[in-house]
């Protein structure tokens, strides 16, 4: 088990490989091509009857909640009545699911000068929701690197001892990773700390007009003036800034301007961060993911568990259990935080998930220095936490 030496890894609780053998190295997303996504969608998706239509969404180099943004102001309908059943990265081709609540034109359409385009394909009777689909498919090329034996001989470790299935960088913000930090305070109850953190936490990948922006707002807290130097790119930062200028002590509705899938975003990043801890802790104890350990709990085929937690699930027994209470309690919290009373519109239940991902992983390589990668992942799990186990690099080179 090696132990990854990146900062940002580390903030979010991101400690260990799985494998120990020596990187390849490279650089990915080059292109937007170099990161293909395309979903994998349940039967029954299209209905063919219904008020909402279907379309397939491809978008390169956008982020879901913007591309959803741009089609809601586009046709001047409300974002609560486009509904996706998964977030895709931003610097990569995707190919997802989404509905739109009729009356909207039952046509392919395409916006954002060709980098958004929506085909449509039929209708269903409920919006498609959060989690409505079975996984995603990845096509991903790293550059600058020819060593394929290498990777052969990382996948070969991996295929014996499990990946981590920690929650991927993505998660918490390549750039600023902040949300998680944000999710925390908004659980124990301090929203003005939330939406302060928010506005002005600084890292050192922005840019140095926003963190100097940030910097500024952090002096004198004028909400008004704020919105003359804060950056137009700083689209959630500005519908905060807006709101506060109207209630400069109403940080509930500071959060609620936001929408509802981002502010949701804070609490399941920080559940996801508390996760993340968990795992590497477990590394720590045993190596192997692919075997459980006194205590744990297991999938019906046997393959351990790994708490994601909330207010509805229990604490393992055993070292497992020890582990999981450790980390929440280093952060002072309890599952009973996760009701979220000042804003019990964000609760969360918690849930188990697979502790380790064993996907078919397909490498082939050019002559040209690349290394492409095929695999299949279900819901919830991350391509970056695969690719990371090959490339052992930064985080922004694989982010």
């Amino acid at each position: 088990m090696m132990r990854s030496k990146d900062e940002t890894e580390a903030s979010v609780g991101m400690f260990y490989y799985s494998s120990n053998e020596e990187g390849i190295g490279g650089i990915t997303r080059k292109y937007p091509e170099d990161f293909v996504v395309v979903e994998k969608r349940p039967e029954g998706l299209i209905e063919n009857t219904g008020k909402n239509l279907v379309f397939l969404l491809i978008k390169k180099n956008i982020e879901t909640f913007r591309a959803i943004e741009e089609i809601s102001e586009r046709f001047s309908l409300s974002p609560r009545l486009i509904g996706v059943a998964g977030l895709k990265d931003k610097r990569a081709l995707t190919y997802q699911y989404i509905s739109i609540r009729s009356p909207f034109p039952k046509r392919d359409l395409t916006l954002m000068k060709g980098r958004l385009r929506l085909k449509y394909l039929g209708r269903r009777r409920n919006r498609i929701l959060m989690g409505d689909l079975l996984g995603n498919y990845f096509r991903i090329v790293i550059r600058e690197t020819r060593d394929l034996d290498k990777a052969l001989e990382i996948r070969s470790e991996l295929e014996s001892k499990g990946i981590p299935n920690y929650f991927g960088l993505q998660r918490f913000g390549v750039i600023r990773p902040v949300t998680h930090v944000v999710g925390k305070m908004i659980v124990k109850g301090d929203l003005e700390g939330a939406v302060k953190t928010f506005l002005t936490m600084r890292f050192e990948a922005e840019d140095e007009k926003v963190k100097k922006a940030r910097e500024i707002l952090e002096e004198d807290w004028n909400y008004s003036e704020a919105l003359d130097f804060f950056p137009t790119s700083l689209r959630y930062e500005r519908t905060i800034l807006e709101s506060l200028k109207k209630n400069p002590r109403d940080y509930a509705s500071a959060i609620r301007s936001l929408p509802r899938g981002l502010s949701r975003m804070f609490i399941h990043s920080y559940q996801s961060y508390l996760t993340n801890k968990i795992i590497s802790r477990r590394m720590e104890i045993h190596e192997n993911l692919l075997e459980p350990v006194p205590g744990e709990r297991t999938d019906k085929s046997g393959r351990p568990l790994v708490l994601v937690p909330g207010f509805a699930v229990d604490f393992s027994s055993g070292e497992i259990g020890k582990i999981e209470r450790e980390v929440l309690e280093e952060d002072e919290i309890s599952p009973r935080n996760f009701r979220v009373e000042r804003m019990p519109e964000l609760r969360a239940p918690g849930k188990l998930r697979r502790l380790s991902i064993s996907p078919g992983i397909g490498i082939s390589g050019k002559e040209n220095g690349e290394v492409v990668f095929h695999f299949f992942l279900e819901k919830g799990s991350y391509a970056t936490v695969v690719i990371r186990e090959f490339m052992k690099t930064d985080a922004l080179s694989y982010s």
